[in-house]
């Protein structure tokens, strides 16, 4: 049964790790944001905002803006960072 346990732990354990691996570094997702922030207002809207704000309702999350029409650069990078972004076409 100890076996058993441990053995789930384990697999567990690899699942999370490459969540993990999955995500973008702060680095990567800088330099994503420089990419996305065109017009370098510091705020993302209207299109530049669009796929990043999809994202963010598609995995159920919490938008500063009520409207889903802005990101801030903080909330970007903090969602690019957890991985939010991860499938969005860059």
């Amino acid at each position: 049964m100890k076996k058993i346990i441990v053995a789930t732990m384990l697999v567990a354990g690899m699942s999370f790790g490459t969540s993990a691996i999955a995500a973008m570094s702060k680095a990567d997702c800088e330099a994503l944001w420089k990419k996305a922030d065109a017009n370098a207002d510091g705020k993302l809207n209207g299109a530049e905002a669009k796929p990043y704000v999809d994202a963010m309702m598609s995995a159920k999350l919490k938008l500063k803006d009520t409207k889903g029409a802005s990101l801030t650069a903080e909330e970007f990078l903090q969602n690019c960072q957890a991985g939010t972004f991860d499938k969005v076409k860059k």
